[in-house]
Formats: structure tokens, C-alpha cells, sequence
């Protein structure tokens, strides 16, 4: 009797994810960060390609693979580690933890919600070819008037606006979930619809009044949400 998809593969695909598994071993013991061609692994398993894609979509649900679309399947690097219970900057926690920070800016634009201007910043970043996070930031345009966030390759934006505009926000509550990926997401993070993912919404001020509000989405299998307990409260947004 075979288990309800909702379990995952049949019978039969575990004999092929051991093989799978054994090959995979035989390439990352080599040094190799990416897998070969499809039409390689095929051959070595000696199945479809269809049946192949099964396979590696299973090992990347359980975390043992990452897909770059039109670049492939990698190994999956040690996960960032993103400590929510303080004022951080992703830039300065890749580079603290020797990943290589690289930010790529979606849009920039100016809104008005009752009266107030906003900035809105939406951008991705990058651990080498995976785009791990989806980011969209609005700051306050009347105390960024000239703003222009040209966002290099590890360029942080708390360094910007602490350097031109002597601000340093500070954190007035930050709160985690867990949330399926849309088609906007999945798209930019280059997954399946209804991947799991981290939101991370962060609500900062400076000198007293709201300044900056970030929503974060974040690949599951790339990151890892670190919140110190001693300074959390329980509080439903």
C-alpha cells in the first residue's frame, strides 16, 4: 500500500534518493559546491528527467539542496544567521559570518499614505548566486530629503544613512513568521509557489518618531531566525 502523496515520494523513490544521496556524496567529497548537468545525473541513475526533478525537489524541502534558477542545483552553504532581537544590518551579519554581501535594487520610489512621504526601497540580496532575501524598506522622506540609495555590492543601508544623514535608527519592535511564498515572491526568490519562508517586519524610530519600516522575506532554507528569549514578548501584530 503506498502512503498519501501528502507524505511525499512513493516507496519507490527512496531507493532512488539513497543512489541520489550516495552520488551527491561522491561530488561535494570532491570539493564541488554545484551539481552536474541533469543529463548527467540521469544517466548516472538511470532515470527521466521528470523523475530526477522529483528527487532533487525532495532533498531541497528537507534543506539538502538549493535551486538557482537558469544557473542549477548547489550544495547549500552554512545558513545566515539573522539575530532579530537588535538593531542589525544584514550586510554587517554576512560579512561577520564570511559570506560575501551583494544587494540588488528592484525599484525605488516615492509614496504619500495620509499626508506622509515615504522613500519605498525594494531590493534583494545575495549569498553568492542565491537570492536568499526579498526586502521592501520605507523611510521617512522628510528627514532623508535627498535620498539616493545607489546600493552597491556591500553597501549597507543603516552605514547610508548614518553617514549622510547622521541617523541611527533604533528597533521599536521586530516580529517573526512563518508564511508561504506568492507568485511575486517565488519569483523573486527564484522558488516554488507556496515555499516556506521567514517574514521578518521590523518598526524602527529615531529621536522619539517613527522612521523606517522593513518587511523581510527570507529563503527558509538559507537563513535562520535567532531571537534572544530573554527580551522577547509574546504580541500578536
Amino acid at each position: 500500500m503506498s502512503p498519501p502523496a501528502a507524505f511525499g515520494p512513493d516507496f519507490g523513490d527512496y531507493g532512488l534518493l539513497g543512489r541520489l544521496g550516495l552520488v551527491l556524496d561522491e561530488i561535494r567529497g570532491c570539493g564541488a559546491t554545484r551539481l552536474p548537468p541533469e543529463a548527467e545525473l540521469c544517466r548516472r541513475l538511470e532515470v527521466t528527467r521528470s523523475r530526477l526533478h522529483g528527487l532533487l525537489q525532495t532533498l531541497a524541502r528537507e534543506g539538502a539542496l538549493n535551486q538557482v534558477r537558469g544557473k542549477g542545483w548547489f550544495f547549500p552553504s552554512p545558513k545566515l544567521e539573522i539575530p532579530v532581537a537588535r538593531h542589525n544590518s544584514y550586510t554587517a551579519n554576512m560579512v561577520e559570518q564570511n559570506k560575501r554581501p551583494r544587494s540588488e535594487v528592484l525599484g525605488i520610489d516615492q509614496v504619500n499614505a495620509e499626508g506622509v512621504w515615504s522613500w519605498v526601497l525594494d531590493f534583494r540580496r545575495y549569498d553568492g548566486d542565491l537570492a536568499f532575501s526579498l526586502a521592501r524598506v520605507k523611510v521617512l522622506v522628510a528627514l532623508t530629503p535627498g535620498l539616493n540609495l545607489h546600493l552597491g555590492r556591500d553597501v549597507s543601508l543603516y552605514q547610508m544613512l548614518e553617514q549622510r544623514y547622521g541617523i541611527r535608527p533604533g528597533r521599536v519592535r521586530t516580529w517573526c513568521e512563518a508564511v508561504a511564498a506568492d507568485p511575486v515572491v517565488a519569483a523573486a526568490l527564484e522558488v516554488p509557489v507556496g515555499s516556506p519562508l521567514l517574514k521578518t517586519t521590523h518598526e524602527a524610530h529615531w529621536q522619539g518618531q517613527p522612521f523606517e519600516h522593513t518587511v523581510n522575506f527570507l529563503r527558509a532554507d538559507a537563513c535562520r531566525v535567532r531571537v534572544d528569549l530573554a527580551r522577547v514578548q509574546e504580541e500578536t501584530p
